[in-house]
C-alpha cells in the first residue's frame, strides 16, 4: 500500500509540472506570436495613433493639401525653423573659418615674430661670439707679450746675476785675499806692526830672514857651547897645570886649545 501510494505521488507531481510546462510554453507563444499590434483592430485601439500619424499639412508642397484642405495659407513658412537651422549652421561655418583664417594670421605672425627674435637671438649670439673671440684674442695677446716681458725680465736678471758672479769672481781672482799681498797688512802704527785680520803670512824674504836667524842663533848656540866647554876645559887645564899634571897629550885638551884658536881669529 505504501509503495502504491508512493507512485501515485510520483505521478500526480508528473502530471502537475506537466501541465505547469504547458501553461508556460502557452503564454511565451502567446507573447512571441500573439502581439496586440498584429490584430486587425489594433489601429482603432492604439494609444500611439495620434502620435504615429502623419500630419495634416507636411511642407508647403505636400500634394494632400489642396485649397479646400484649409492647411495651406499665403505668408506661412513652415521651412523657417530649417531654414533658419541651415543659416545657423552656415553663420558657424563662415565664423568657424574666419576663425580659422585669423588664427593662422595670428600663427603666422607668431612665425614670424619667432623667426625675427630667432634670427635676433643668432645675431646676437654672432656678436657674442665675436665679442669672445676677441677678448680671447686680446687676452693670448696680453699674455703673450706678458709671458715675453716675464721671459725679458727673467734673461736680464740672469745675466745681471751672470755678470755679478763674475765681476765677484774676477774680485776675488784679482783681489787681495786670494792674491794674498802682504801689503795690505802693514800697520801705520810701525812697520814691524801687521793688522791680524788682513795678515796672509810671511813673505818668502821674511821666512828666508827667519830661517837665516834661526841658523845664526844655532850657530851662537854652538859657538856659546864651545865657549863653555873651552873654558871649563881650559880651568881644568890650569888646575892640573897647578897640581903638576901638564900633559899636552890628550885629545880633550888639543881641542880645547884648538877651540881657543878657533875663538880668538873669530875676535879678530
Amino acid at each position: 500500500m505504501v509503495q502504491c501510494d508512493k507512485v501515485a505521488q510520483m505521478l500526480e507531481e508528473e502530471e502537475h509540472q506537466r501541465k505547469k510546462q504547458l501553461c508556460q510554453d502557452l503564454v511565451e507563444f502567446r507573447e512571441r506570436e500573439q502581439q496586440p499590434s498584429t490584430r486587425r483592430e489594433w489601429d482603432i485601439h492604439d494609444p500611439e495613433a495620434v502620435r504615429k500619424g502623419q500630419p495634416a499639412r507636411v511642407s508647403d508642397d505636400d500634394p494632400r493639401c489642396g485649397p479646400s484642405s484649409m492647411q495651406c495659407f499665403a505668408g506661412e513658412d513652415l521651412n523657417f525653423v530649417a531654414r533658419q537651422k541651415l543659416q545657423k549652421e552656415h553663420n558657424k561655418l563662415v565664423l568657424e573659418e574666419q576663425r580659422n583664417e585669423w588664427n593662422k594670421k595670428l600663427a603666422d605672425q607668431q612665425y614670424a615674430g619667432t623667426i625675427e627674435l630667432d634670427l635676433r637671438a643668432w645675431e646676437l649670439a654672432q656678436l657674442e661670439e665675436e665679442c669672445r673671440r676677441a677678448k680671447a684674442m686680446a687676452l693670448a695677446d696680453f699674455n703673450r707679450a706678458q709671458a715675453a716681458e716675464v721671459a725679458e725680465q727673467q734673461r736680464v736678471s740672469q745675466q745681471r746675476e751672470q755678470d755679478d758672479n763674475y765681476a765677484e769672481i774676477h774680485n776675488h781672482l784679482t783681489g787681495n785675499l786670494l792674491l794674498e799681498d802682504p801689503s795690505v797688512a802693514k800697520s801705520l802704527l810701525g812697520p814691524h806692526r801687521v793688522i791680524t785680520d788682513r795678515w796672509k803670512g810671511m813673505s818668502p824674504e821674511q821666512l828666508q830672514a827667519v830661517w837665516q836667524m834661526q841658523k845664526e842663533q844655532c850657530r851662537e848656540n854652538q859657538v856659546r857651547d864651545k865657549e863653555g866647554r873651552a873654558e871649563e876645559n881650559w880651568f881644568l887645564w890650569r888646575n892640573d897645570c897647578k897640581h903638576g899634571k901638564t900633559g899636552t897629550g890628550s885629545p880633550q885638551l888639543m881641542t880645547t886649545i884648538e877651540l881657543f884658536l878657533f875663538l880668538s881669529e873669530t875676535v879678530k
